[in-house]
């Protein structure tokens, strides 16, 4: 057998302009932009797995800048990839700024200057005395734009260097910016109106030939005239062409020949997992249009999702789906979901499936607080969102006696009708156990005994209740499966948690529950919060996680935000983390600040 280097094997970003194959188109656009006088900002805007940091890298290669700038010894390239910088905040971006600086102009000009916006605008005015112009290479910039340690005046700061200073902006993200900010005041911010918009999407066909043919004309196993096979399954996708180019590079190397079926199995080993990602990201519709593609059921071409997919490369022109084991996947997939009934059978099954989740929606809104409770010295704020599908989250307040106010969040288990009748009988049952008792964990135990034994099979709830005594400023805490409340203590200026963690709710009958107590000052602020919030996903499985949400409430405390406010701000972060996927689990949130 003879042994030859796959060189289709690179899966992660290239750097060696050598090794970069087709966009000539999209490197022109953004040639153009930046050798303008002054150069102009550009957003580079597509998919996973598109190749927006390989052209990023492409076009900023000292090599390629060369072709397209009249004076590239003059421009120097920063480039920074969001995804190596690990906790960066303000400081550390002007710190990693000034490293790649120092190390691509090295003698040129010392850099020296604080890592803050006045060392900022010093190490600026020492690049513009040498002569030299900036361009700042941002990849996967949304890391910046979503992260809560930025605020409005650094993305006004960044606007004002654009349009003050010698330098511009090439960023990448896999949707608009403005789609992607932590705070609807960053969204809103002009930095924004700086940026052209570059839209990558799939090869041209002569690119993807290209890419399928130059690699390994110069091996033993050229694959030029396997192409067909190699379309077949890789489409016009960059990242699912070189994978179907290294199985067939594979198999002609091992077998002699370029065994269809084993080049497939191959091919399918490694795609199918990326084809799962892809399939959670798009909504019913686009999922309902691919397993009709797939079936060979034309969709209508003029619908904005069809658009959408065509755009982006999941749909040909013709009228398929990308690839012939994307489409064995889409059908197995939405059979999986759906079902093997009949179209008319499914619609109908759809209809009662919507009316019962709105019956569901409107149990659980209906067991929420009307209004917020008067609580002298607190101000308290509270909401519950639910996902797409109906859960059991809601949150009450109990006002046990005249010193003593009862803060309650809850997560039963199930979803639909199921979880919203369950929540309704635990609605019930607090209300009667809460009579007569002022300890949480008494009052859990009295609730753990109540549901043993009428809930569903497998069923439990989740809970957690907080006592504030009003008068000795103090709270008691006991959970049941729940995570406990967090508390921003103004006079430590950090973000604590009680440890607490007893079973949920109707496991077992026996549970002894057990409960922590904390003082509270003036400034302090507790948080109650449903696992919706941390185990909120973005499009790369990354959970939004509980320092992330100890970091945005520890500055919220700073700031003294109101609890209102407060919610609003989560919300808006979560929402803005996890957008490109969606929401997957109800999200509730109660605030307590200590006012006076």
């Amino acid at each position: 057998m003879q042994i030859a280097r796959n060189p289709y094997l690179r899966r992660s970003m290239i750097r060696n302009p050598a090794e970069f194959f087709g966009r000539q188109r999209e490197v022109g656009r953004l040639a153009q932009r930046l050798a303008t006088d002054p150069p102009q900002s550009m957003a580079v805007i597509g998919d996973r797995r598109i190749g927006k940091s390989s052209l990023l890298a492409y076009v900023s290669h000292k090599e390629i800048a060369g072709n397209y700038l009249d004076d590239p010894e003059r421009t120097v390239f920063l480039f920074l990839d969001f995804q190596e910088e690990r906790r960066l905040g303000i400081e550390g971006f002007f710190r990693a700024v000034f490293r790649h600086l120092q190390k691509a102009i090295g003698d040129r000009c010392p850099i020296q200057g604080r890592p803050d916006y006045e060392g900022m605008q010093a190490v600026l005015g020492q690049v513009e005395q040498a002569g030299l112009r900036l361009i700042l290479v941002l990849d996967e910039f949304d890391r910046v734009t979503r992260s809560s340690s930025f605020d409005a005046d650094f993305f006004a700061y960044l606007r004002s260097l654009a349009s003050h200073r010698d330098i511009a902006y090439l960023t990448s993200s896999d949707r608009d910016l403005q789609q992607l900010c932590h705070t609807q005041e960053i969204t809103d911010s002009p930095f924004f109106n700086i940026f052209s918009t570059l839209q990558l999407g799939p090869f041209q066909p002569e690119e993807a030939l290209e890419l399928i043919r130059r690699p390994s004309a110069d091996t033993p196993f050229p694959l030029e005239e396997h192409a067909g096979l190699i379309l077949e399954l890789g489409g016009l996708f960059p990242f699912f062409l070189q994978m179907a180019c290294s199985a067939a590079f594979e198999v002609l190397q091992e077998e002699g020949e370029c065994r269809p079926a084993q080049v497939r199995a191959r091919f399918s080993e490694d795609a199918r997992p990326h084809f799962q990602f892809y399939w959670e990201q798009m909504d019913p519709v686009e999922r309902a249009i691919c397993n009709g593609l797939a079936c060979e059921h034309a969709p209508a071409p003029e619908r904005s999702e069809y658009q959408d997919l065509l755009r982006r490369g999941f749909v040909l022109q013709e009228g398929r789906l990308f690839s012939s084991l994307f489409a064995e996947f889409a059908r197995e997939a939405y059979s999986r979901e759906v079902g093997e009934e009949p179209m008319e059978v499914q619609a109908e099954r759809l209809r009662s499936m919507e009316e019962e989740l709105e019956k569901a929606r409107q149990v659980q809104m209906g067991l929420l607080p009307q209004e917020q409770p008067e609580a002298a010295g607190l101000d308290i704020a509270g909401r519950c969102q639910p996902a797409s599908h109906v859960g059991g989250d809601f949150y009450a307040y109990l006002q046990l006696d005249a010193a003593r106010l009862g803060i309650v969040a809850v997560d039963v288990m199930g979803h639909g009708m199921e979880g919203a009748v369950t929540a309704m009988r635990f609605s019930e049952t607090l209300r009667y156990e809460a009579r007569g008792r002022s300890r949480p964990a008494e009052i859990m135990a009295g609730l753990n005994r109540a549901l043993h034994g009428t809930l569903h099979p497998r069923g439990y709830v989740c809970c957690c209740i907080g006592v504030v005594d009003l008068q000795r400023r103090r709270v008691e805490v006991a959970t049941g499966g729940h995570h406990p409340p967090l508390h921003y203590c103004r006079a430590e200026d950090r973000v604590l948690e009680l440890e607490l963690g007893d079973l949920p709710l109707g496991v077992r009958p026996d549970t002894e529950y057990r409960s922590a107590e904390l003082g509270l000052e003036e400034g302090d602020v507790l948080l109650f919060y449903s696992d919706g919030v941390i185990e909120a996903r973005d499009d790369r499985e990354v959970e939004y996680g509980e320092e992330r949400l100890k970091e945005l409430l520890g500055q919220a405390g700073r700031e003294e935000l109101q609890a209102e406010a407060l919610i609003e701000r989560l919300f808006w972060d979560v929402g803005r983390f996890s957008a490109s996927v969606g929401r997957q689990d109800d999200i509730t949130v109660i605030a307590v600040r200590v006012v006076a």
